[in-house]
């Protein structure tokens, strides 16, 4: 019984990983669509990358202010917002099926690891 559910669990996040695909393929990518898939992808992307705000705010203290204060400041920081991430993107997945399906409970519409990319080419490139 236990090894039904497991595969029956695994199998649904596999279909919900192609109706995410099917869906960036129709359509624009960086667009938000309303869907309850789309949520419970987002949820699992942003729960799985969440540590990637941790070099983010880390990033941003040291553009805004200094080095030093971004591996003190910007450390913390980014342990704040990972964590807030993380817990943002559980969310997402069990309550993927109630609205509002267009953003995260933290109010952020983006991908966790996706904001991050983009602040590391700024900082790098």
């Amino acid at each position: 019984m236990r090894k039904a559910l497991i595969v029956i669990g695994v199998l649904i996040l596999a279909m919900a990983a192609q109706l995410n695909s099917f869906a960036a393929e129709q359509g624009d990518y960086d667009t938000d669509t309303s869907t309850p898939s789309d949520k419970f992808c987002r949820g699992a992307a942003n729960t799985a990358t969440f540590w990637a705000e941790i070099p983010e705010g880390m990033i941003n203290e040291a553009k805004d202010t200094d080095p030093v204060m971004g591996v003190t400041v910007g450390l913390a920081k980014g342990l704040v917002n990972s964590i807030v991430c993380g817990v943002g993107g559980i969310y997402d997945m069990f309550t993927c099926g109630s609205a509002p399906y267009d953003r995260s409970p933290t109010g952020s519409t983006q991908y966790a690891l996706k904001k991050a990319d983009w602040t590391f080419r700024q900082y790098l490139w």
